[in-house]
């Protein structure tokens, strides 16, 4: 399919829309686009993202084609966005944050000494000591 582009100056803005999820919790999300290479010529695919809104998926998904296939943002075209199921996912790296008990461990805290042992001012003959 060929893209045929349309000069900033002939062009016009259809609609323009803000687009606001629901509530604040983690989902799956299918981004369906498009890109130019010069090497391939345009090349559409789906991917899929985990993230709390439609727009942080869109973000990651222009970050990741910037890193993977070095296609710049101009070059980007988002055929569209949609919610998927847990159980429509494909890719393992979203898969593995579908569990139920999942958990991420706080390592390396620093424990607070108590509060009488906390000194703003101290001679030195109490450093010492501590």
């Amino acid at each position: 399919r060929d893209k045929h582009k349309v000069k900033a100056t002939t062009g016009d803005v259809l609609s323009c829309k803000v687009v606001k999820d629901r509530k604040i919790a983690a989902r799956n999300y299918a981004v369906s686009l498009a890109y130019y290479s010069q090497k391939c010529g345009y090349t559409q695919m789906t991917k899929e993202f985990r993230d709390v809104s439609k727009s942080g998926a869109v973000s990651q998904a222009y970050n990741d084609l910037a890193s993977r296939h070095r296609a710049r943002y101009q070059s980007i075209d988002i055929l569209g966005v949609k919610s998927i199921a847990d159980d429509k996912c494909r890719r393992s790296f979203v898969q593995q944050f579908h569990d139920a008990k999942l958990a991420f461990p706080l390592l390396h805290r620093r424990v607070q000494p108590n509060r009488k042992d906390r000194v703003i001012f101290a001679s030195k003959k109490t450093l010492k000591r501590l």
